[in-house]
């Protein structure tokens, strides 16, 4: 399986339509988001596309993992993250968003994945994508991972 990962933030007049933006920069506007846990089947390629350029017809289905952030404080700091680990026996996905800084936002994923890993006896690598955006009147960041199949 192929599974890509996107990202996107947006500001609008309502925290709808800042997510919205955030899904058409992330090129994931025009399907219909079924959200799935935070399990990568074995033998699985992840990689960081930024922007989906899909052949799909408007209205299809998308299966993501997805963490996405709305908020309407004028400069306040947002942030959103998917960060993911594979190994010989599968591979977990984790989200994190909020109010807060990138780097909280990484350290959330980073802590978050390793007591995921040890809950389960697995060893690899962790990596991540994380997004943040400071506000302006209302915003959304978000961050996704596309199931496709190969």
């Amino acid at each position: 399986m192929k599974i890509d990962i996107v990202w996107g933030q947006g500001e609008g007049k309502t925290l709808l339509s800042a997510f919205d933006k955030a899904l058409l920069e992330a090129g994931i506007h025009n399907f219909n988001l079924i959200p799935l846990s935070s399990v990568i089947p074995k033998n699985s390629i992840v990689e960081e596309v930024g922007k989906a350029h899909l052949s799909n017809e408007i209205g299809d289905i998308l299966h993501v993992v997805i963490a996405s952030f709305g908020c309407k404080k004028p400069n306040a700091i947002i942030s959103a993250g998917l960060g993911w680990v594979q190994t010989e026996q599968g591979g977990l996905f984790i989200e994190s968003k909020g109010e807060f800084s990138q780097e909280d936002c990484e350290e959330e994923i980073r802590v978050g994945l390793t007591e995921m890993l040890e809950s389960r006896g697995w060893n690899g690598e962790i990596k991540m994508k994380v997004i943040s955006h400071r506000v302006i009147e209302l915003a959304n960041v978000t961050v996704a991972a596309i199931y496709r199949d190969l």
